[in-house]
């Protein structure tokens, strides 16, 4: 009885570990979301500067510049999203993993589960085997 309390409990544990992993996974994914949502900007906002400078005459020699400022803000937001993608394969990792074990502890209580039972219909069967003979004798030995 013990031994299945324990089960359910690291059972317990591990769902609620699992749920937050699961939380910190979309986080993960939204933070993406939102450097892809950044870089996307960034670009149109580069777009609309060069329509704007090629309409200017004496902007054309800034033009350069700013796309190179524009470039690099993309190129390190590119980073931010690499890092973020990284972690995100490890969080998926650590939840495949919690998982596992938890899917473990299930069969670990049901098996135990199962023994227990058949324990119990085992004592049972001897229980009613025992008041089987005990009525037998009686029966047997008591004058008709």
């Amino acid at each position: 009885m013990g031994n299945e309390k324990t089960l359910k409990t690291l059972i317990r544990l591990d769902q609620q570990k699992l749920d937050q992993q699961r939380r910190d996974l979309k986080a993960l994914e939204e933070r993406i979301f939102q450097f892809h949502a950044k870089k996307d900007q960034l670009r149109c906002i580069m777009a609309e500067e060069i329509k704007k400078m090629n309409q200017m005459t004496y902007a054309f020699d800034l033009l350069p510049l700013y796309q190179k400022r524009i470039e690099t803000e993309i190129s390190a937001v590119d980073r931010q999203i690499q890092g973020y993608q990284v972690q995100l394969e490890r969080q998926k990792d650590i939840l495949h993993q919690t998982y596992s074990q938890m899917k473990k502890y299930e069969q670990a209580k049901k098996i135990l589960e199962t023994s227990e039972e058949k324990e119990r219909q085992l004592k049972e069967q001897k229980e009613m085997d025992e008041l089987n003979l005990r009525l037998y004798s009686t029966r047997k030995s008591s004058p008709a």
